[in-house]
């Protein structure tokens, strides 16, 4: 799938991903789902529409900006996104998990 406009928001592409998994899933059991983009380009400007919501596009980078320098600073583990924290499909379980051998080391090397 080729997005019209160019993105660099988290929630913009994991739109796409789910849109992209609802109209391919069959049904059956799945054991790994993956997204791949391509044709990624750093250029610093982004051409403006009338029929999207710039302001809320804004905070959004703003927010996946801050997510990455948490993420940077203390590691992947310590901050998520809500909406997977009580999702039914596992993350959350894995989530949970890494975060417990995460702090078990911890306790291990104080001790």
């Amino acid at each position: 799938m080729t997005i019209p406009n160019a993105t660099d928001t988290t929630d913009e592409i994991y739109k796409n991903a789910q849109k992209l998994f609802t109209e391919s899933w069959k049904g059956e059991p799945l054991r790994l789902i993956g997204v791949a983009l391509t044709n990624l380009t750093d250029e610093s400007f982004e051409q403006l529409s009338l029929f999207e919501d710039n302001e809320k596009k804004e905070r959004y980078r703003k927010l996946d900006a801050t997510m990455d320098e948490i993420r940077k600073k203390f590691g992947n583990d310590k901050i998520t996104r809500a909406s997977i924290m009580n999702s039914s499909t596992g993350i959350a379980k894995k989530a949970r998990a890494q975060m417990k051998n995460e702090d078990d080391k911890e306790s291990r090397t104080v001790e």
